[in-house]
Parts: structure tokens; sequence; C-alpha cells
């Protein structure tokens, strides 16, 4: 059994270590001592596919296989855990059940030129504000 990664996987590895130690690494003690995320740079990883790793491209992701994705996780992590975390969390736990198991509703929005004010306001995950009730979030995420 081969375990090396293959040329677009260690092309891809590189291109990420070279994201992150140009634009992670400079600000990760400041992340961390901060607790706020370098924003200039989350923003940048959408071109490199990092917002997206397993979205479909058909809905503007980047459709990474598991190991380039766990690559770009381990890449984030080594100059900076905290933006790694988030990072994985956005993709696995956000967008990882739209993806899965969301209707066509739901994965629209998961396409990057999607009208985003649609979204209700206060309508996130302080669920004491949240004007949204439990009924309204099920009928949001049926399947069709």
């Amino acid at each position: 059994m081969d375990f090396d990664l293959n040329d677009e996987q260690q092309m891809f590895r590189r291109i990420v270590r070279e994201f992150c130690e140009s634009e992670l690494k400079p600000h990760a003690h400041d992340i961390d001592e901060n607790g706020a995320l370098h924003w200039p740079a989350i923003r940048k990883m959408r071109d490199l596919g990092l917002l997206s790793m397993q979205v479909p491209e058909a809905y503007g992701g980047a459709e990474l296989d598991t190991l380039s994705a766990s690559i770009a996780v381990e890449e984030l992590g080594r100059v900076c855990g905290s933006t790694a975390l988030s990072i994985s969390a956005h993709n696995g736990l956000g967008l990882g059940p739209i993806v899965r198991w969301g209707n066509a509703g739901a994965e629209s929005a998961l396409h990057p030129d999607a009208d985003r004010r649609r979204t209700p306001r206060r309508a996130g995950s302080d669920r004491a504000a949240s004007r949204i009730r439990p009924a309204q979030r099920r009928k949001n995420l049926r399947r069709a």
C-alpha cells in the first residue's frame, strides 16, 4: 500500500504552506493573545478553496478529497491552531451537514454568489436572542 501523497496533493500542500507562512504565521501570536481571527487572511482563503473544501464544485466549492482537506487543516494548524480549528469547524460543522443533508434551498446558499441577505437578523447561534423558532428551523432544513 502506497502512503505517499500524489503530485496534486504535494502541490496543494506546498501552496497552502506558503499561504500559511506568509498570511497567518506573522499574525499567529496576536490571534492567540487577542482571541480574534485575522480576517484579511481568512478572506483570502476563499481563493484557495479553504472555505469550501468539500463542497461540490457545482455549488462553488473546491470539492477536495478527505486527504487533501486534512492536509489543508494540518498546514493551517502548523502555524496557527486557532485558525485551523475555526476553518475546520466552518467546513465540517458548518458546511458539512448542509452538503450531506441539506435540501436544494439550503444547498443553494453554498454558492458564493448566493444572496447572504436572506439570512434573517438574529438567527445565529445565540438561541435566547434568536427570533427564529425551532419549528421554522426544521422547516427550512428539510430535504426537498
